[in-house]
């Protein structure tokens, strides 16, 4: 089975257990080419009028504003990056494969999708709303929301359950809150700091306001965040604090935030939990928070795969029945790598993390870092040991790809890649109770 998530933060093609594309919705297009994800992304602030931040939002026949020889609508952009998004897939017409799509897509933009599909050979068994298979194992109550940040945009979901069926109810799209945005201000901050610093503003040309930009994106998990800039030769260099960036940050919240009730109860969706500070905001606002499990959107349609008979029409979901919908999420359901953990003996459970001959006791979690950068965790839950990867690092298990939530087990060599350059390996290992 495939599934596509359309986040044009990052739209990811999944086939079994491989991950076949994980890059921006973003296109950069000229009269000589057309470049899209990190290529077209590294262009965005050196070529701001070439590059296209809106189509997957858009997915209409509307011109574009700049239009190329080779395109010249936004649909275009979409068949384009739908052929490099399944070329060298494998993936057949006759295989299973799902389209999950934020909610506030209508059924024309769907409608406009499915056809660019059906039209390339690809024939998806349905779309679902992301909001009804992100929160599949979360606790839904009556005033739960579900916030998912995109490129220029933020998304909010309103969810209700009713005997064990996840429903949208209300779907609000707040404009200039998305990534683009944020990371604008922040540019904005490094600049003001840097300025006080050194006199030196790296908003000077496109390509170090580029450079600060791809720091930001590569390090926004720390604390303190260093950046540094080449300019005329130069290396110029700054750090700036994590909350920093989240106190900019504020009145943006506020916009999101204001779009769900009083005392709700708030899911973020990965690229939404990702924000500085943003978790901390929503919970001094008075409301609950929650990150949805990574592996909930696979494992939920692989269950609705399963009760979808065969032969039905393709359709837009906007609900879905979970059998475990509002069950404690104590147990990781994954079907990317099957390594049979329900059986799993204590005797495979590891004990260690061995990192460059040292080992490390997991205990019932243990975070990897390289250099300072967040590589992965692990965590003991009901005997079974969870990797959790990041989708800023590729992350292999015995030189298998793998993405989010994956168990593992006792002798596994799991290995990280940093933008092709720095490279990690640990291997899990039991020690032994008695001797």
């Amino acid at each position: 089975m495939w599934s596509l998530l359309i986040n044009d933060i990052q739209l990811r093609l999944q086939r079994d257990s491989e991950l076949v594309y994980d890059e921006p919705g973003i296109a950069y297009a000229t009269d000589q080419e057309t470049l899209f994800g990190y290529q077209a992304l590294a262009q965005h602030f050196i070529h701001p009028v070439q590059c296209h931040s809106t189509f997957w939002q858009r997915m209409n026949d509307a011109a574009m504003d700049q239009r190329t020889k080779k395109v010249g609508k936004y649909s275009d952009l979409v068949y384009n990056q739908i052929i490099k998004i399944f070329e060298g897939s494998q993936v057949q017409r006759e295989d299973s494969g799902w389209v999950l799509v934020p909610s506030d897509l209508d059924e024309d933009q769907v409608g406009l999708l499915y056809g660019i599909l059906d039209y390339k050979g690809i024939k998806p068994r349905g779309f679902v709303d992301v909001a009804c298979v992100a929160s599949a194992k979360s606790a839904i109550s009556n005033n739960t929301f579900f916030v998912d940040l995109h490129l220029e945009r933020t998304v909010v979901t309103q969810l209700n359950p009713h005997e064990g069926e996840i429903k949208v109810v209300d779907v609000k799209t707040v404009p200039n809150t998305g990534y683009l945005h944020l990371a604008k201000r922040w540019i904005d901050t490094v600049a003001q700091q840097s300025l006080e610093e050194s006199r030196f503003d790296p908003r000077v040309s496109g390509d170090t306001e580029q450079q600060v930009f791809e720091r930001l994106r590569e390090r926004l998990h720390s604390e303190e965040i260093v950046i540094a800039v080449e300019h005329n030769g130069e290396i110029r260099s700054t750090n700036v604090l994590k909350s920093t960036l989240a106190q900019n940050s504020i009145d943006v919240y506020e916009r999101i935030v204001a779009e769900c009730a009083a005392e709700a109860h708030v899911l973020l969706g990965q690229h939404a939990a990702n924000l500085p500070g943003f978790s901390d905001f929503i919970t001094t606002s008075g409301r609950s928070v929650e990150q949805c499990q990574s592996g909930s959107s696979i494992a939920a349609i692989a269950e609705l795969d399963n009760q979808l008979p065969e032969g039905s029409d393709v359709d837009l979901f906007k609900s879905f029945k979970s059998s475990q919908a509002n069950e404690a999420a104590s147990q990781i359901a994954s079907n990317r790598i099957d390594l049979a953990t329900a059986n799993t003996s204590r005797s495979m459970v590891p004990t260690h993390v061995l990192i460059n001959d040292e080992a490390h006791a997991i205990g019932s979690h243990f975070d990897v870092y390289l250099n300072g950068v967040a590589l992965c965790n692990v965590k003991l839950l009901n005997n079974v040991l969870v990797l959790n990867s990041l989708a800023s690092v590729e992350t292999k298990v015995n030189n298998r790809l793998v993405l989010g939530d994956t168990a593992v087990q006792n002798g596994d060599r799991i290995t990280f890649s940093i933008n092709d350059e720095a490279t990690k390996e640990i291997v899990l290992i039991r020690v032994a109770e008695h001797g």
